[in-house]
Formats: C-alpha cells, sequence, structure tokens
C-alpha cells in the first residue's frame, strides 16, 4: 500500500462516529446522496450532448469539403 493510503486510514480511523443519529441526519444524508447522483448524470449528460453536437458537426463539414 502506498503512504498515501496508509494516512487516510489512519486518520479516519481517528474520527469518532456519530453519536446522535436520528431520522433528520438520515433523510438529509438520502437527499445529498440523491442530489449528487441528480447532478452527476447532468454534467455527464451535458457533456455527451457536447461531444455529440462537435461529432455531427464535423461529419457535416466533412461532408461539405469531402475530408
Amino acid at each position: 500500500m502506498n503512504p498515501i493510503t496508509i494516512f487516510w486510514l489512519i486518520f479516519l480511523s481517528l474520527i469518532s462516529p456519530a453519536e446522535a443519529y436520528d431520522v433528520g441526519d438520515g433523510l438529509a444524508l438520502l437527499l445529498g446522496t440523491v442530489v449528487t447522483v441528480v447532478g452527476f448524470c447532468a454534467c455527464l449528460g451535458w457533456y455527451a450532448r457536447k461531444q455529440r453536437k462537435m461529432i455531427v458537426y464535423h461529419i457535416l463539414d466533412c461532408a461539405k469539403t469531402g475530408c
């Protein structure tokens, strides 16, 4: 294992777990997870549409100029 992995394992083992974990914390965790996944998917969709548009323009340009 590399030194960075060992450092993070030691660092995370020193953090004490939360003592009071109630329904509000669970809902906040669930909401944060959902928002993160939706945001990640939105970024992937935006990137894919951007790449597709670039490919389509390249194909149309090649069709006009005869690559």
